[in-house]
């Protein structure tokens, strides 16, 4: 378990990197409509602007700027991740840095 701590800023901006699991495939190109389709389920559950994203083959770069008053980006990340699993692709490392 890593030994750090999130910086919850109310209506913050991050930058986050995802990587699948297993880093020898190419699920988030080949599947993106289903990375697509988590995306959605999870912001129109709790929204937030995406301005910016760079999808690769095994992994994705996006910056998140949160609604004011939230710093709820854990739960859309344990969601996202959850609805990538149910579409059968495990994802295991989501790191997040304060813009």
């Amino acid at each position: 378990m890593p030994n750090y701590r999130r910086l919850p800023v109310p209506g913050g901006t991050y930058l986050f990197t995802l990587a699948i699991a297993d880093r020898n495939q190419a699920w988030l190109v080949d599947r993106i409509d289903a990375l697509w389709a988590a995306f959605r389920t999870v912001r129109a559950w709790r929204p937030c602007a995406m301005p910016a994203y760079v999808i690769r083959p095994d992994h994705l770069h996006c910056i998140w700027s949160l609604p004011e008053g939230d710093s709820g980006f854990p739960e859309r990340w344990n969601r996202i991740k959850g609805e990538c699993s149910r579409r059968g692709v495990v994802v295991n490392i989501v790191r997040d840095h304060g813009v």
